[in-house]
């Protein structure tokens, strides 16, 4: 099991044109490995007692919110059974 480190940075206009079309709404760049299927269920670590299963679509409906407990994760892909 591979565990990924991921980060939410907040980008100007600027920057955003520096690093390319790779965050939501010119607003967010992802920094680390996100999951290629974002709508495939993954673990996501957000502390050693918050440990969820989501897909990566939900991460981002819950910035949108501002339901997104931490800037900073880890997540992994659910082991096949």
């Amino acid at each position: 099991m591979e565990w990924n480190k991921v980060k939410f940075i907040k980008i100007t206009k600027k920057d955003f044109q520096t690093k390319g079309a790779t965050g939501v709404e010119h607003q967010l760049f992802w920094e680390g490995t996100t999951p290629v299927d974002i709508y495939k269920p993954i673990v996501v670590f957000y502390d050693i007692d918050d440990v969820q299963i989501d897909s990566w679509a939900e991460i981002n409906f819950k910035y949108y919110r501002g339901a997104l407990k931490k800037e900073t994760f880890h997540w992994t892909e659910l082991p096949e059974i």
